[in-house]
């Protein structure tokens, strides 16, 4: 119910406008538990004064109606009802608000107590768990559904809705108006077969093709047989007594990689801490981000969590589930990629036996000649990183996004350093504690300090300029320690003057680039920190596949010299069809990449670092199976490229 009031005296018309405002204030039912319902309205004033009253109803809407209206500062509120139908609960109910006018902030917030969003309700948060707003300028949603807080449930009593000009920060011009058009629709009906099996199928069957599209690339210069006896273990001439007992050795040297060389044998560094780091900074995490998420439920303020609001799908709680299980792509690449790399270590197993003759040799010969750490330590992240990024989306925030790029920088770093050492045993690697302390630990001090520095309470003028002078010698320090393991000869050797001046000033030009762009705070400094390991990793993969094409243009006999080391045959080292797989997949890799970043980058959803408002003016509606929008389309490519 709405009152309309103006004051006028009988005697010489005094005019009571500036105390009594002429615009409509929104008057909440009064709600008894009587079976008849009476509602009562009192006036009294001072004897001689004549009021004018119109007394009218709350608005109502209905599903599928949008309804315009204009907020002013003079209209603090407009309160709009719906009466829901007996099978609401079927599906999420979207209450969704649109605006040309997105220089003015507004609220939105719903109820089924009409108190919570009237004049006085609407600017309030609390910890009562009955009611939902958030902060939009050009589009808001709010979706209710029979998990959230308060639920939408079957029955038909009043739900209601308020909407006004938001001056939280006091710099909304008194005089701004905002127009605005309220819709109500029904959306989801939490059908969530198709979109679980395309999400776990296409990520299996796409990382399979993949993987055996590496396997088929890569695997050769793992195995000392001649071409004849390799092109006899492709073919199908075993007879069924040579394939059992080629099963079972292959059986035998898988339980005891598992069982044994897991646990006791063999060189696990990369592994062991990569799962160890992961495991210890999930427990801190998931603390962390499980309390903003408690407290942005109870409170009923979304503006807490930077959601895709326009494609929020739930199931079993009120969080985004369908951002949340598409990260199940990394985790599934993730063990195809361990299990890939398990079934390398047994192959290798079973040949080294046939080598030695025993048993007792088969450690010193994995020691020697092949190292699977650095691969099973890139599954294990990868998996990681699925886990952190799901967490995350349970409450996305500015501070709760280095949890989700954390492991983001640990597969950078693992694929440079893959690139570099290889698998073959060699005596300038880059050790496990060595990049892990130094590198990765240091990275995710300074990407935790960055984001406070982006945050309202930011870092302070002594903390930042101590932060800022400590993260440019830690730049110059990896960049002196990367070309000291690449060019050790540079310090002794004054014939490769020129190529150490065109290393040293290659890499530091970009270097002094970056250090100048933020220190004049023109980049943000997580996302600096996550695509600077990405560009990284990008510069070093081309340069891998320049170094393939250049042992491809040599003659037959270099070929073999330089890429194998005995290691294989020379004909099957220098096979044309192989280079070109490898070749391929490169490209591949780049392309997939280059498609992951347009989604990263061109198909944001939200934005961390701006207000709740402007953030939630990216939203967009899902755009697969009515369940996924672009943001889990670039989970999917840039998990299935790793």
């Amino acid at each position: 119910m709405s009152v309309y009031g103006a004051d006028e005296s009988s005697h010489g018309h005094m005019d009571l406008q500036s105390s009594f405002d002429q615009s409509g204030l929104p008057v909440c039912p009064y709600h008894s538990s009587n079976e008849v319902n009476e509602n009562y309205l009192t006036f009294s004033g001072t004897p001689g004064l004549n009021f004018t009253l119109e007394i009218a109803q709350i608005e109502d809407v209905k599903l599928g109606e949008t309804r315009p209206f204009t907020l002013s500062s003079r209209d603090h509120v407009r309160v709009f009802k719906f009466v829901p139908t007996e099978d609401i609960s079927d599906t999420q109910l979207d209450v969704t608000v649109t605006s040309d006018s997105a220089d003015v902030p507004g609220y939105l917030k719903v109820s089924r107590v009409c108190k919570e969003v009237d004049k006085d309700g609407i600017d309030e948060v609390d910890y009562k768990r009955e009611s939902i707003r958030l902060s939009f300028a050009k589009k808001g949603r709010i979706t209710l559904s029979k998990v959230s807080v308060p639920p939408l449930t079957n029955s038909t009593s009043s739900w209601f809705i308020g909407i006004a000009i938001k001056n939280a920060t006091g710099k909304t011009r008194l005089d701004a108006t905002k127009t605005v058009n309220l819709t109500l629709t029904r959306s989801f009906d939490y059908s969530y077969a198709a979109p679980l099996c395309f999400i776990v199928l296409f990520s299996i069957i796409y990382g399979v093709v993949v993987s055996l599209w590496a396997w088929i690339s890569f695997k050769i210069c793992l195995r000392e047989v001649s071409w004849s006896s390799f092109k006899k273990c492709l073919g199908t001439e075993l007879s069924c007594e040579e394939c059992c007992e080629k099963s079972l050795k292959f059986f035998t040297a898988l339980m005891k990689v598992i069982f044994i060389y897991s646990f006791s044998r063999g060189t696990k560094t990369y592994s062991y801490i990569t799962f160890i780091v992961g495991s210890v900074l999930m427990v801190g995490a998931f603390q962390f981000v499980f309390a903003n998420w408690y407290v942005m439920i109870h409170e009923g303020d979304r503006d807490n969590c930077y959601y895709n609001d326009f494609c929020y799908r739930v199931r079993y709680s009120d969080i985004p589930y369908n951002s949340m299980v598409s990260n199940l792509a990394y985790v599934s690449q993730g063990l195809i990629l361990v299990f890939n790399v398990l079934y390398m270590e047994s192959e290798r197993l079973v040949q080294c036996t046939k080598v030695t003759g025993s048993a007792s040799n088969v450690d010193e010969a994995l020691k020697q000649k092949i190292n699977f750490t650095i691969g099973y330590a890139l599954g294990w992240a990868l998996t990681f990183e699925g886990l952190f990024s799901s967490l995350y989306h349970l409450c996305p925030s500015k501070l709760t996004f280095q949890f989700d790029t954390a492991f983001m920088f640990v597969i950078a770093s693992l694929i440079v350093v893959l690139l570099y050492n290889g698998f073959e045993m060699q005596e300038r690697q880059v050790g496990a504690a060595n990049l892990f302390l130094y590198f990765l630990v240091s990275l995710f001090i300074f990407n935790y300090l960055g984001t406070m520095h982006h945050t309202e309470a930011g870092l302070g003028k002594d903390i930042f300029i101590t932060f800022f002078v400590f993260l440019v010698f830690w730049v110059v320090g990896m960049a002196c320690w990367a070309g000291f393991k690449l060019f050790p000869e540079c310090k002794c050797k004054t014939e490769l003057r020129v190529t150490c001046a065109f290393y040293w000033g290659g890499l530091l030009l970009p270097i002094i680039v970056f250090v100048i762009l933020l220190a004049t705070n023109v980049l943000d400094f997580p996302k600096t920190f996550l695509f600077a390991c990405i560009v990284e990793t990008f510069v070093v993969i081309v340069g891998k596949g320049f170094e393939r094409l250049f042992n491809f243009c040599k003659s037959n006999n270099d070929c073999c010299d330089d890429c194998c080391d005995d290691c294989c045959d020379r004909e099957v080292c220098c096979d044309r069809c192989q280079n070109v797989l490898r070749g391929s997949y490169l490209l591949l890799t780049l392309g997939m990449w280059i498609l992951a970043l347009y989604f990263f980058l061109g198909k944001q959803t939200t934005n961390k670092v701006e207000t709740p408002e402007k953030s939630r003016d990216l939203n967009q509606e899902c755009f697969l199976l009515g369940f996924f929008d672009s943001h889990h389309a670039h989970e999917r490519t840039f998990s299935d490229t790793c």
